[in-house]
């Protein structure tokens, strides 16, 4: 290859190079603006989300709480409001033993909650199976009814038809960790109804 060739070529390189710069910085741009746009149509949710959960992160339960409590709006989006409640006081009960049974009846109340203002949103039930199986670790007393409740949610994810493939298997694994949990707890398996 002769220098013209070579120089040429090396242009080449550097053009192709700048070109793909360029459509990463706009398709960085796009999805910037997208976000924004989702951002705005859903109201701050997920900035709600993110705050709530790095106030949980550093154990400042009760901000976390409020922030939650101030955001609440009667709307099916509050069942993620209502799962983060629940966290936040599970998450208390384990890191504050003295609250631990006023936290657990508000993770009960949150909860519970967050299951009714939308039955349908299976990623949010998954959530609160989780909170629960989770409480079920933090209480010795009540351990076996939070791991039966987490069981019977994920059960009942599991034979949704309309529930995705992958949060199937997650809630399937999630499950049989439970489940686990209690046989090793010695805790009565759920009773099939009628039974």
């Amino acid at each position: 290859m002769n220098r013209n060739a070579r120089a040429l070529d090396i242009n080449m390189r550097h053009l192709i190079g700048k070109l793909a710069l360029i459509v990463i910085v706009c398709s960085a741009a796009v999805s910037i603006i997208a976000c924004n746009e989702q951002e705005k149509s859903s109201g701050g949710d997920s900035d709600l989300r993110s705050k709530m959960s790095q106030l949980i992160k550093q154990h400042k339960f009760d901000e976390s709480a409020q922030v939650g409590l101030q955001r609440l709006t009667g709307k099916p989006s509050d069942g993620w409001t209502y799962y983060l409640l629940a966290l936040g006081y599970a998450e208390r009960a384990q890191y504050e033993p003295k609250t631990k049974t006023q936290s657990l009846r508000l993770v009960d109340q949150y909860s519970e909650k967050g299951l009714s203002i939308d039955p349908t949103d299976e990623l949010n039930r998954f959530n609160i199976a989780w909170v629960l199986q989770y409480a079920g670790g933090v209480d010795g007393d009540s351990r076996c009814l939070y791991y039966q409740r987490a069981v019977k949610i994920l059960s009942e994810i599991g034979n949704n038809s309309s529930t995705n493939t992958a949060l199937k298997k997650q809630a399937a694994a999630l499950s049989a960790d439970v489940q686990k949990k209690m046989r090793d707890t010695q805790c009565a398996p759920l009773s099939a109804p009628g039974s």
